[in-house]
């Protein structure tokens, strides 16, 4: 096709309808430096598609817009000579990047892979592009970074990630990375930042990580990265941050901590005490930054810290002020069980609800039983033998905890021609049940062996259950403060079905264990 073409440098094939291209197509151009296939309608990439294009000093291939699912290995010819090379390929419906992809292209520099649907990188996959300095890898599907991921990018110095998927990256991701100065993990699901995942990246001079949902950082996390003069953490959901992040934002030139709901009580108080308060007004300070979104009972919302007083900074501990049935109806096997545990306290506390299996669920965990922030607890598809018997909510702040129980009684109800199994919500310690108002045909509850049983039993079993929890946490407390002083008070009342601990952590502010 382009017999005679021996000093053509620039081709541009671009928004054709190509969908392949034979073997020995560009042999008759071997001076070819500058190709462009973007916006046809390629499906794979084959070995000896390229072949006759390494003779050249300088290529860049574009086969971007098209509909390219797989690189076959061997694609691209080797090319020892070549001193710059580029390959972009955004927006294809690339999945799976693997080991012998890009075999051939021993001196790429630049590689765009953006807009695909890659959702899997296999170790290995860049061990054949050594002199890669630059890779998009934003607007994919990619939902956690592995260690061995980027295996071979010694020289890589620019990385995009951002508008991912990506909720966890794993210690060790980055080693093979040293020369990395530029990360971009904006627009992901990060909802923690933990030490290790940033080893090995101590050249790394701009990190980008706002509109993550990022909620806390551990201390050490920023350790490895002592060269860094750019960070942006803004559009999170920080509320607190730990002295040390007070050491590592002040040595950074460029810090974007805005829009975050910063909680201004006790746990900032070691983060306060850092400020000098010496900070202009108009200066773009990380410590201008910090604006009070709360806590909204004391109305500090839009207060900032640095003007704040220690003393103003202050928790509450935390009370259940309910715990019972969101609904007032009987919830019937197989459908959804609704609970509410409605607290107080500053901050908001924490909840967590033990199951009559004794496993325990938090806001964070997913699957048939779910806790919002707000109390809400949802168990769907309701049986018998897996939801019935005591229900517990633990509600924990930074100065103290506290508990409620309820018990689900499963009642087995006979009707004209069916049986019927019935769950209904009792409080531990709460009023007698209304009279049966059933109608008078109606045949009378049939109570079997095991349901009386358990009807003598169940009593004395959450009697036994609680006062294992009231001593377990008792033993706790004094386990983790054994220098304190007195054993802190342990209150439990009948009424309201709840223990409170107080006491004072090795710190001096106060704090409790459960």
């Amino acid at each position: 096709m382009f017999t005679g073409l021996r000093n053509l440098q620039h081709l541009e094939l671009h928004s054709n309808e190509i969908n392949d291209i034979q073997t020995g197509t560009f042999i008759s151009t071997p001076r070819l430096r500058y190709l462009y296939l973007s916006g046809n309608k390629l499906a794979h990439l084959r070995s000896g598609m390229f072949t006759g294009l390494g003779n050249l000093q300088a290529i860049t291939i574009f086969v971007g817009h098209n509909e390219i699912s797989d690189i076959q290995a061997g694609t691209f010819p080797s090319t020892p000579q070549l001193e710059t090379r580029s390959l972009y390929m955004k927006n294809n419906n690339l999945t799976n990047l693997k080991s012998g992809m890009f075999t051939g292209l021993g001196n790429l520099q630049t590689l765009e892979l953006k807009n695909n649907e890659i959702n899997e990188i296999q170790a290995g996959t860049f061990n054949s592009t050594l002199q890669l300095e630059t890779l998009y890898l934003d607007n994919n599907n990619l939902t956690s970074l592995r260690s061995g991921m980027f295996t071979g990018l010694g020289n890589l110095q620019h990385l995009e990630l951002h508008s991912n998927e990506i909720n966890d990256i794993q210690a060790g991701t980055f080693i093979s990375t040293p020369r990395l100065r530029y990360l971009y993990l904006s627009g992901n699901k990060i909802a923690h930042l933990r030490s290790g995942m940033f080893t090995g990246l101590g050249n790394l001079q701009e990190l980008w990580l706002f509109d993550n949902g990022i909620s806390d950082i551990q201390v050490g996390t920023f350790s490895p990265t002592q060269q860094l003069r750019i960070l942006k953490l803004d559009q999170n959901r920080l509320e607190v941050l730990h002295a040390d992040m007070f050491v590592v934002l002040s040595s950074i030139s460029d810090v974007d901590i805005n829009n975050n709901p910063w909680q201004c009580d006790c746990r900032m108080v070691p983060f306060r005490q850092l400020m000098s308060g010496s900070t202009p007004w108009w200066s773009d300070s990380f410590e201008n930054q910090i604006t009070c979104d709360g806590p909204i009972s004391r109305n500090l919302r839009g207060q900032k810290l640095k003007y704040m007083r220690i003393e103003d900074l202050i928790c509450e501990e935390p009370a259940i002020v309910r715990f019972g049935n969101s609904d007032n109806n009987t919830v019937v096997d197989g459908q959804t069980l609704r609970l509410v545990c409605k607290t107080s306290g500053i901050p908001t506390p924490d909840i967590t609800v033990t199951l009559p299996s004794g496993l325990n669920a938090t806001v964070e965990s997913s699957g048939r039983v779910t806790v919002e922030v707000n109390g809400s607890i949802t168990i769907a598809n309701v049986t018998a033998a897996a939801d019935a018997g005591l229900y517990v909510c633990i509600a924990t702040g930074p100065v103290g905890s506290t508990f409620a129980s309820q018990i689900i009684h499963v009642h087995e109800v006979t009707t004209t021609g069916t049986m019927a199994r019935t769950t209904s919500l009792l409080p531990m310690a709460g009023p007698a049940n209304k009279p049966d108002s059933r109608s008078s045909h109606e045949s009378p509850p049939t109570l079997s062996i095991p349901v009386l049983i358990g009807s003598v039993c169940g009593p004395v079993a959450v009697t036994l259950l609680v006062g294992t929890i009231i001593l377990t946490i008792w033993c706790k407390s004094k386990t983790q403060n054994p220098a304190l002083g007195p054993t802190p008070p342990v209150g439990f009342s009948n009424t309201s079905a709840s223990v409170t601990i107080r006491g004072h952590d090795q710190t001096g502010q106060g704090g409790a264990q459960a």
